[in-house]
């Protein structure tokens, strides 16, 4: 059985990106974190018993849970770093017709309201 949960990310970023930072260290781009899977909370007397399969799935719920919340703050990290240059860079992109975008999905909205009544 596995004995930890490995997450290996590469995040392709824009030119310029300063990296964020988490617990006073700069976040790497492209790096492998490793989430423990916490072995056996039953004391046995036998070092190599093995955990029933309740406990390791259990244990395995765990350290994805932890994984999760992990990444999700990491990612939101770098999320955050990159934004304000992708918001910038779909503006010049699309231009006006994002605000067109927007009134075509009203007047969607108007319609199916209407077929409502």
């Amino acid at each position: 059985m596995t004995n930890a949960v490995v997450i290996d990310i590469k995040l392709d970023l824009p030119t310029g990106t300063i990296p964020p930072t988490q617990a006073d260290q700069s976040l790497p781009a492209a790096t492998s974190y490793t989430y423990p899977i916490a072995s056996s909370s039953s004391s046995s007397s036998s070092s190599t018993a093995k955990p029933s399969n309740a406990e390791y799935y259990g244990a395995v719920r765990a350290a994805v849970a932890a994984a999760k919340e992990d990444m999700g703050a990491k990612l939101t990290a770098w999320r955050d770093a990159v934004g304000e240059g992708e918001k910038e860079k779909e503006t010049r992109v699309v231009g006006v017709k994002k605000g067109k975008k927007v009134d075509e999905d009203m007047d969607d909205d108007e319609e199916n309201e209407d077929d409502d009544e």
